[in-house]
């Protein structure tokens, strides 16, 4: 296949399966199977029995699914997603136990007569929790 053809199925797949109102994650992931099947395997998708003889389905553990499921491995085993899971549980120890309600509150009392100040207590405490955590998701879920 050439780059052309899947530039146009990546296109007319991608507004297709979001007009049906699948989420960005799914669709983006099924067409990137599609691709790969049609870049790699074109065969398979016109004769399915032929399953065993292509580049990505001759011998497990070789081509491109393999490198794919490594780079999988490796962006999960990443050190720096152990932190992940503890911020967004402190996220959700701050909004469940009022604290940080009680943090936007106060900032409120004192900001409330400057103008736009519920601008300014927002991002006050933005950077607060910015500092608390250290990762934007924590304030997100914090915030909304």
């Amino acid at each position: 296949m050439d780059i052309g053809t899947i530039s146009l199925v990546l296109l007319l797949g991608l507004m297709l399966l979001l007009a049906i109102g699948m989420p960005l994650g799914m669709a983006s992931a099924i067409l990137a199977v599609l691709v790969l099947v049609m870049k790699f395997e074109p065969m398979l998708l016109l004769d399915p029995t032929t399953f065993g003889d292509g580049l990505l389905t001759r011998k497990f553990g070789t081509g491109p699914l393999n490198i794919l499921a490594q780079k999988i491995y490796g962006l999960l085993t990443d050190y720096v997603l152990i932190s992940v899971p503890l911020f967004i549980f402190m996220a959700a120890l701050l909004e469940r136990s009022g604290i940080a309600k009680d943090m936007y509150a106060s900032l409120n009392v004192w900001l409330s007569s400057a103008r736009g100040g519920i601008a300014i207590v927002t991002s006050i405490m933005a950077v607060i929790m910015a500092a608390m955590s250290g990762i934007i998701g924590g304030e997100v879920v914090l915030l909304g």
